[in-house]
């Protein structure tokens, strides 16, 4: 089976939860459609597990974006040597806008590691693909985290029309199901935005709005981890473990 998760922000125990409540194995194929790390206590945890599972296909989301403009510049780095580095203003600022989106648990949790893992999750991270295109019993999928709200966005990926920045920070207008509905065969899945902040959705729940489906279901704040069969249409929840924000 082929399966899509979103959004898990370091809920490293949903995670395997969920995982054992579908049975997957080594037959199986996990999309994991961006921000793994962040907010959540399990960063580095569910990057090593990740990484020991070849049939976990990961996806850049905007957290790991935000991570890669820090992470190579401390590598092997004390935090002394880091707070020399504040002083640059380039370095600063990636810093401050990852710390301000959930960052700093997973920064410490880094800079814990013997460096030679340092190097490994990096490595790891900076091999995420923007998104997958894939085909599942007819049904044509396209996996990316989020894309900006245009008709067509997701036919420009490729062509530059799009920086990599504004379609794993953009939004979709969830409030228009019409301006996303497509005569061609295919399905968009997406994360980033939590269903519980959408009017129209029920909190902790995938949303469908036209042709997109929206699967981040709000873990890290307390709602639930949500996983897609793309065989079967299927969606399987776990409740998060967290306190709700």
């Amino acid at each position: 089976m082929h399966y899509a998760i979103s959004d898990l922000h370091g809920c490293y125990r949903e995670f395997i939860a969920i995982l054992d409540k579908i049975e997957f194995n080594k037959k199986d194929i996990l999309y994991v459609i961006g921000d793994v790390t962040d907010r959540g206590e399990g960063n580095v945890e569910l990057l090593k597990f990740m990484m020991q599972h070849k049939n976990i296909v990961p996806l850049l989301g905007n957290h790991e974006l935000m991570a890669l403009q820090v992470l190579p510049a401390v590598l092997g780095k004390t935090n002394d040597e880091i707070n020399i580095m504040m002083q640059g203003e380039s370095f600063r600022n990636a810093l401050k806008q990852w710390y301000y989106n959930g960052g700093t648990t997973t920064i410490q949790q880094y800079l814990r590691l013997p460096i030679k893992e340092q190097e490994e999750i990096l490595n790891y991270m900076q091999s995420f693909k923007l998104y997958e295109r894939v085909t599942v019993k007819g049904r044509n999928y396209l996996l990316i985290h989020s894309l900006p709200d245009k008709k067509d966005a997701y036919k420009h990926i490729d062509d530059g029309t799009y920086s990599t920045m504004s379609l794993l920070f953009g939004r979709p207008d969830f409030k228009n199901p019409a301006k996303y509905t497509y005569d061609e065969n295919i399905l968009i899945v997406i994360g980033h935005t939590p269903t519980a902040v959408i009017p129209e959705a029920t909190p902790g729940r995938f949303f469908k709005c036209g042709n997109i489906i929206n699967i981040d279901c709000g873990c890290v704040s307390g709602r639930a981890l949500g996983v897609l069969c793309l065989e079967t249409g299927n969606v399987f929840y776990t409740k998060s473990l967290f306190r709700r924000l």
